[in-house]
């Protein structure tokens, strides 16, 4: 893990040195390790290390191999053997004991930016060639690693940590308003090219920026297309398959002797937390394995802490459970440990942010079972149309009759759901304006325009005809935002979140195996967790939380002082004041959805004033807002 910082001036200006030290210190909470800068005039890089694998602990960022490509990466790649081998075949040598940022850099020696074409893993980078004066930056397949910029004038400034590119003097604070009516409609800023601040951009999941000083290009490399579908004669071999697939998308992301695990007791971090331990276990030295559960003990009915125990006790791994019952909504959230780049509506973040910090007291990774759902969920009757439409009715009548015994009787493939979602997709979403927005700020022509293109339902084919649903979902912003709320350059903690589900390999092979049965109620999953996981865990049901946490803090009389909240003056702008309902015990229900998130963005405006601001002096206001 790694904080990473850059700007280049396109007319030969030269780089301020003290600015480019003040930015790259500001990234010391990524990465306490070392620090390093490098100047050729008129570019500059900067970077701090977390070291999270061996090889880390060889890395000197800014780096080169020969004086004329020089690299800043927060990476962890995938496949690292196959990519040495390709290396190795095109001429490439000595990288058995390469970092990941060495492997990129002989990556972009052999292949220039085609390289993204074959990179696996997580990563942001920037190369400065200066041989064609060129800066090229990529940021990974499903925007795991964050990467953001600002090109004003004939300069350009990146950082993988939204704060950094702020501290620069030319890039002001003013804000982006598309971004606050998408926070307060949709819950998320629904461009994900863009930030909350006018000047700063972020660089989409699975795309390039390539940027000459006269010309700036961002380009998608990759998209989630429909493969080659799989088919084996033995089920068994599905089995064996997705076994090791996940065994290597886990060893891929510990490359560790400790490490944690976020472990709720339920099937995806159980087996995530199984396969962990394995592969573990299976290098022979000593290690050091845990498990973290979050866990409510008096304030709803879980059995998070019993399933959880289950599973550590069968595994034989240790288990830290972080009850969250004496956490109000909204706790601490005015204090600055807990301030945000970009406004976000999350009431029970500081217990979530103590954990983290648990955790990196003495490990640096944990493994998340995130997000499985999303991958392996898909209706179907979807499916099944799509292979009717082909003319594949001898794989249509296996797979109906797959189902029908996986579900022991009649087959449900959900057509009634199903024609009920094809006739709401022809007409726009419903939506309802909240009452408390500000009219002249949503009636401007420009932002009525931006909501109206929000509400309207978009036809694109999907990526992935035999699942539209899991296409869409893994390049919508709530993927992309899943990740970045993790984050250290949201949670400000050294620790790096790590997500073997969101393999790319793991994910490519789930959407190319038979949807039915393999991926009706997590077949695949459970079958491969058989006798290694408890049977309880095995058979227990999706279980969400048998109540809403944020509505049962909502009805309690602490939480009075939500709804009593000073309105800042620029919050009215967005926001009438007077009409946000009241928190009381009969509001709770629906304060959970969207009437809290003016208090939310009131709370956001009120801390980024206070803290450090673009020129690095405290406690100056910045309330200019773009019009």
């Amino acid at each position: 893990m790694s904080g990473i910082v850059g700007m280049v001036h396109a007319d030969g200006r030269p780089i301020d040195h003290a600015l480019l030290e003040r930015m790259t210190s500001a990234l010391r909470f990524r990465g306490p390790d070392a620090h390093g800068t490098w100047i050729d005039r008129a570019v500059g890089f900067g970077h701090t290390l977390l070291a999270t694998t061996e090889e880390a602990w060889s890395e000197k960022q800014p780096c080169t191999l020969d004086g004329q490509s020089w690299m800043v990466a927060d990476a962890r790649l995938d496949a690292r053997d196959e990519l040495i081998d390709a290396l190795t075949a095109h001429g490439r040598a000595f990288m058995t004991t390469a970092n990941d940022a060495e492997l990129l850099l002989h990556a972009y020696g052999a292949w220039g930016e085609a390289m993204v074409d074959r990179l696996l893993g997580d990563f942001a980078f920037a190369v400065w060639d200066r041989r064609y004066g060129k800066l090229f930056c990529a940021r990974d397949q499903f925007g795991v690693k964050p990467f953001f910029y600002a090109a004003i004038g004939p300069q350009i400034v990146f950082s993988n940590t939204l704060e950094c590119v702020r501290l620069h003097p030319s890039v002001s604070d003013d804000l982006n308003e598309s971004a606050i009516a998408d926070f307060l409609l949709f819950y998320y800023n629904q461009d994900v090219g863009t930030t909350v601040y006018a000047d700063i951009q972020r660089l989409p999941p699975a795309h390039t920026l390539a940027w000459d000083g006269a010309t700036l290009k961002v380009r998608r490399y990759w998209q989630l297309a429909e493969r080659e579908s799989i088919r084996y004669r033995r089920q068994d071999d599905y089995i064996d398959h997705f076994k090791s697939l996940l065994t290597r998308a886990v060893t891929d992301r510990l490359r560790t002797k400790r490490a944690g695990v976020l472990m709720s007791g339920g099937l995806d971090s159980s087996s995530v937390a199984a396969t962990a331990k394995a592969a573990l276990a299976a290098q022979s030295a000593p290690f050091d394995l845990k498990a973290f559960t979050i866990v409510y003990d008096r304030l709803l009915p879980d059995r998070e802490r019993h399933y959880a125990g289950l599973v550590a006790g069968q595994l034989g791994i240790p288990v830290q459970f972080h009850p969250v019952d004496d956490y109000p909504a909204y706790h601490r959230c005015t204090e600055p440990d807990l301030r945000t780049p970009e406004p976000m509506d999350e009431p029970q973040m500081a217990q979530y942010l103590d954990l983290y910090r648990a955790i990196a007291s003495n490990r640096r990774v944990v493994l998340t079972g995130s997000d499985l759902d999303t991958v392996m969920y898909e209706r179907p009757i979807t499916y099944l149309a799509a292979l009717a439409k082909r003319g594949a009715f001898g794989r249509l009548g296996a797979d109906v009759w797959r189902l029908g015994r996986a579900q022991s009787g009649i087959a449900r493939i959900g057509i009634r759901t199903t024609v009920r979602d094809w006739f709401a997709s022809r007409r726009p979403i419903a939506f309802s304006m909240p009452g408390w927005i500000n009219e002249t700020f949503i009636d401007r022509p420009d932002i009525r325009e931006h909501v109206r293109n929000r509400v309207t339902r978009r036809h694109d084919a999907p990526p992935h005809p035999l699942r539209p649903r899991v296409s869409r979902a893994l390049s919508s912003p709530p993927w992309m935002h899943l990740f970045e709320g993790r984050d250290p350059g949201v949670t400000q903690i050294p620790l790096e979140l790590r997500h073997p589900f969101a393999d790319l390999r793991l994910v490519h092979y789930l959407l190319s195996i038979p949807l039915i049965p393999w991926c009706d109620n997590k077949m695949i999953v459970r079958k491969a967790m058989h006798g290694i996981l408890p049977d309880a865990v095995l058979s227990r049901p999706k279980s969400p939380l048998a109540g809403d946490p944020l509505a049962t803090q909502l009805r309690s009389t602490e939480s009075r002082w939500i709804g009593e909240f000073r309105s800042r003056p620029e919050l009215t702008r967005y926001v009438v004041r007077e009409r946000i309902p009241p928190v009381t015990a009969d509001h709770a229900d629906s304060l959970a959805g969207s009437d809290l998130r003016p208090f939310s963005l009131n709370n956001w405006l009120t801390l980024r004033t206070t803290n450090v601001n673009n020129k690095g002096e405290q406690n100056v206001e910045h309330n200019s807002v773009a019009s």
